[in-house]
């Protein structure tokens, strides 16, 4: 006596299905789980990977699409009800479930059938989990380090070093049954946790000899002279309050000093003689 027999997959989607003339991209439970998803605004979007891995699927910045239908078209479905949003070009910001917690997905690319509508692209449709007779569940942890990270192009070839993002992302699910064959539970987590240091910016502190009005260490080489015939160097420092306009061979009255021509000059700050010293500034600094 011969017997044969042939095992199938219950999970394996049909490569025909003659009852529907809609064409579609269905992925298996076992697939949706292993494929990468990015780690985006603190957890992995479940509609990430639609349209950089899905045959029909195209990401653009103007707007998704879906087997060449018009961007921001599309229409993201979990559980049956339509939660994309059409003016953030298809995101599921404002509800994106655990992907854990995703049992089935599949996409409609055309001729839907006549549960589907207000979609000018296609139909992403997520179905999540649910409890069963027994209790099951998964935990993960999503780790990101500079440590494991490997130099990119820039920054071998700038000696700059890689990027400080520490990142951690993780969660778990738990489903089984309240009352046997009748009422069942399933509840999913999802926590992210992100550090980054970047250098926004630097700030100079002054020296002690500029905390007491003393700046000479800045003063740099003669750049010529002024109206009145006065050295100006490099990184002087002028007094505001000094501001005068002089005509050409017109005395200043404040230096009685001749001007060479009809210019608008200040003086500079010094103290006992020496240029680039504010006097009482120390004090000030004291009172503020």
């Amino acid at each position: 006596m011969n017997e044969a027999r042939q095992w199938s997959s219950a999970f394996e989607a049909p490569l025909l299905t003659p009852s529907t003339a809609q064409v579609s991209s269905s992925v298996t439970p076992g697939e949706f789980q292993t494929l990468p998803f990015i780690l985006s605004d603190g957890s992995r979007p479940i509609d990430s990977f639609i349209y950089s891995s899905l045959p029909g699927a195209v990401s653009a910045t103007g707007g998704n699409s879906i087997s060449g239908g018009q961007g921001v078209s599309n229409q993201i479905q979990v559980d049956g009800l339509s939660i994309g949003r059409f003016d953030a070009n298809d995101a599921i910001s404002e509800f994106s479930p655990s992907t854990d917690a995703v049992g089935e997905f599949n996409v409609v690319m055309s001729n839907f059938s006549a549960e589907y509508g207000q979609s000018g692209g296609g139909i992403a449709s997520f179905l999540l989990k649910s409890g069963t007779n027994r209790f099951h569940g998964t935990l993960y942890e999503y780790f990101e380090n500079p440590l494991f990270n490997a130099a990119g192009f820039t920054e071998n070839a700038n000696g700059t070093p890689k990027d400080s993002i520490k990142q951690n992302d993780f969660g778990g699910t738990l489903g089984g049954p309240i009352r046997k064959n009748k009422t069942f539970f399933f509840v999913a987590m999802e926590g992210n946790r992100r550090h980054e240091f970047a250098e926004g910016g630097r700030t100079t502190l002054p020296t002690p000899a500029m905390l007491k009005g003393d700046f000479s260490s800045w003063l740099g080489a003669q750049q010529g002279t002024d109206a009145l015939g006065r050295p100006v160097y490099q990184n002087e420092i002028y007094d505001p309050t000094t501001t005068r306009t002089v005509a050409a061979g017109a005395v200043d009255p404040i230096t009685g000093l001749t001007s060479t021509a009809n210019a608008t000059i200040r003086d500079p700050f010094d103290a006992g003689g020496q240029l680039r010293h504010i006097g009482g500034l120390q004090s000030q600094v004291c009172k503020s």
